[in-house]
């Protein structure tokens, strides 16, 4: 898939963007927040359910994939961090 991140995504989403700002939360994941304006714009059929759903469906594909990259590079530096020491042959 492509690589875009969570705030990237809202560009292919216009809909979902015009609503994101006026959320109450700054960080607002238009999830399990109760002050969503994105939700409520889906209740008021002003955004497309299906729309809201191929979102927050991407939005999690991003979440897991952000994730297993942080794993990823925390397995990358216990692995330099545990290799041992060489001293140089003279």
């Amino acid at each position: 898939m492509w690589n875009i991140d969570s705030e990237s995504l809202k560009q292919f989403f216009p809909e979902i963007e015009k609503f994101a700002g006026r959320c109450k939360s700054a960080d607002c994941t238009h999830t399990p927040e109760l002050d969503c304006a994105v939700k409520t714009a889906v209740k008021e059929k002003s955004i497309r359910n299906d729309r809201y759903e191929s979102f927050i469906s991407i939005l999690k594909n991003i979440g897991l994939k952000e994730k297993e990259k942080e794993n990823n590079n925390n397995q990358t530096i216990e692995i330099a961090d545990s290799s041992p020491a060489y001293e140089s042959i003279e």
